[in-house]
């Protein structure tokens, strides 16, 4: 294996993207997408992202509902019953915040669709396929954490409480489309997010072509709203 160390900085504030309610992140969330992966897994190249894609075991579906309890018990003073549904948080590991490793795959093959729009179109070609480079990324590519910590804590008002950002969505019910409020926990523009990443060796995920992908950071980055510019960053990567 190719070991890199890579540090993210954020550039503007990240959102947390865990539902506070654990029966939302266990039901809707977690078993969906293992859904998605044992249905959708090489029905077809449009599909591919999903091809060979690490099954959720029962083990880690369990810690990060764990982790969102936890999350909640801390927070049951300041957050009323009626309101929890509506907050999405990040997890805590170790005391700090966190985010899952899966978060690292899912950017770098979001990364790797939006280049592949600006390239000609070359099938089997890194970067030049999207369906091929997310299929790579699914099977050369492993962050040695489990679960990578912030260097900072959520940002806080001045009697400690979250200081969460607080935006409308429009979301589509069987009532038809309603208007919701969603709070979010935000970790502050200059926190730092440190992991390791492995590559098979031989892999044509280069370090030229790693650094293609996280440089896309500084146009869409990692967390809630990210297309609104939220959780953007820049990176240094250094190969071990």
């Amino acid at each position: 294996m190719t070991n890199y160390e890579i540090v993210l900085s954020l550039l503007r504030a990240q959102l947390g993207t865990n539902p506070l309610d654990s029966d939302i992140l266990g039901t809707h969330i977690i078993e969906k997408e293992r859904r998605l992966i044992q249905e959708m897994s090489k029905v077809n190249a449009a599909l591919n992202k999903y091809a060979d894609a690490r099954p959720i075991p029962d083990t880690r579906k369990e810690e990060e509902i764990q982790k969102i309890k936890d999350r909640a018990e801390d927070l049951k003073e300041e957050v009323g019953e009626r309101d929890e549904r509506g907050i999405t948080v990040f997890f805590r590991h170790d005391g700090k915040i966190a985010i899952g490793d899966h978060m690292i795959y899912g950017f770098m093959k979001a990364a790797a669709e939006s280049i592949s729009r600006t390239l000609p179109t070359k099938k089997g070609v890194v970067l030049h396929s999207a369906t091929y480079t997310e299929s790579i990324i699914n099977q050369h590519v492993r962050c040695q954490e489990e679960f990578l910590v912030f260097d900072k804590d959520i940002l806080r008002h001045e009697d400690g409480t979250p200081a969460y950002k607080v935006r409308s969505i429009r979301v589509m019910t069987a009532q038809g489309p309603r208007v919701s409020i969603i709070k979010s926990e935000q970790v502050p523009a200059g926190a730092i997010l440190k992991f390791h990443l492995k590559v098979m060796e031989d892999s044509p995920l280069t370090e030229e072509v790693l650094r293609k992908l996280f440089a896309y950071g500084e146009v869409c980055g990692l967390g809630q709203w990210r297309n609104a510019g939220y959780g953007t960053f820049s990176y240094t990567l250094k190969k071990l």
